[in-house]
């Protein structure tokens, strides 16, 4: 259907997008390890460019040593965090108390939508990593040990080193502390891993959107555009680009729902054409609404994330309704 095809389209682009955040942490990373002496020389944008060619060209060539790697470097980098979180708690008392004049002022709900924004895009790919796990027990212990147990841990962590240091640069702490270049070397690994996971699910989405066309063109081309989001300063967006993946995805979830239970379980899933145009114009006007809403701090549940999924939900079922009337 046209409908999948575009909701792969959105989802691709976003992969491009994370390509281009992680890509901006390494950049920043190795600029850190330089000015702590032990970097290898050139700026930013340098470290950039040669970091997303390298990461595309071995997505194409080495994605399955790059797997294997990360296996090993993903629980080093959380024996990395947990090190510097004990060494910047044992340095003296922080207050956990809320600031009251906060640099960058945020409420719960806002809040709340960027962590939704920032989960929900793995949680869609999971489908694309869990086909190599051998069993459906592996995939539901793997989905377990992830998001309810490992990713509150290493939030609260990260929440720990960042009150008691009031910094949030990892590599800048690593630097400081004196972890020196294997700790680099890690979290280089970790974000060259990660990055060629979102190429790969990308071009997961591009393959079925555009069967024709060579997978390793997917890659080539996804890696320069999440280069060209770094360089154009993506990193200096993080927050507002969360709560938008929280605005484009969870009405996307809601309207695959109410299809699920509603349209397909109860066979009536009978229309022509290759678009439900109801569903499109519901997602689309969900984001007409919620966007503009958010960015003038208009809320409903104090949830943005929250708002649009609702909207979406209601709306959808209101036009199903509707066309069974008609």
């Amino acid at each position: 259907m046209g409908g999948a095809a575009l909701v792969n389209l959105v989802v691709a682009v976003i992969h491009y997008c994370w390509f281009g955040v992680n890509v901006s942490f390494l950049g920043d990373a190795l600029v850190a390890a330089q000015t702590g002496g032990y970097g290898p020389p050139g700026d930013f944008a340098l470290f950039v460019i040669v970091g997303s060619i390298v990461i595309t060209l071995s997505t194409i060539y080495g994605f399955k040593t790059l797997d294997r790697l990360a296996m090993v470097a993903v629980p080093l980098v959380g024996v990395i965090l947990l090190i510097v979180c004990v060494l910047a708690v044992r340095a003296g008392p922080f207050e956990l108390a809320a600031v009251a004049n906060p640099p960058a002022p945020m409420s719960f709900g806002v809040a709340l939508s960027s962590l939704v924004g920032g989960n929900m895009l793995a949680i869609a790919a999971m489908p694309d990593l869990s086909r190599f796990i051998r069993s459906e027990r592996g995939a539901v212990s793997a989905m377990v040990l992830s998001y309810p147990l490992a990713t509150p841990i290493f939030m609260v962590i990260s929440v720990l080193i960042a009150l008691a240091t009031g910094r949030t640069d990892i590599m800048q702490l690593v630097v400081s502390y004196g972890l020196g270049a294997p700790a680099l070397a890690m979290l280089l690994l970790s974000v060259w891993t990660i990055n060629a996971l979102n190429l790969y699910s990308a071009g997961l989405s591009m393959a079925a959107t555009f069967p024709r066309v060579p997978s390793w063109m997917f890659t080539i081309g996804g890696g320069a555009l999440g280069c060209l989001f770094a360089l154009m300063g993506i990193l200096d967006a993080f927050i507002p680009f969360l709560v938008a993946l929280g605005l484009i995805i969870p009405p996307i979830a809601a309207i695959y729902v109410i299809d699920g239970f509603m349209v397909f379980r109860s066979g009536e899933a009978s229309w022509s054409g290759r678009f439900r145009w109801e569903a499109i114009g519901v997602w689309l006007g969900s984001l007409a609404i919620t966007m503009p809403a958010t960015a003038l701090g208009w809320t409903v549940t104090t949830v943005p994330a929250l708002d649009a999924t609702i909207l979406a939900a209601v709306a959808y079922l209101a036009l199903l309704r509707l066309r069974k009337r008609i």
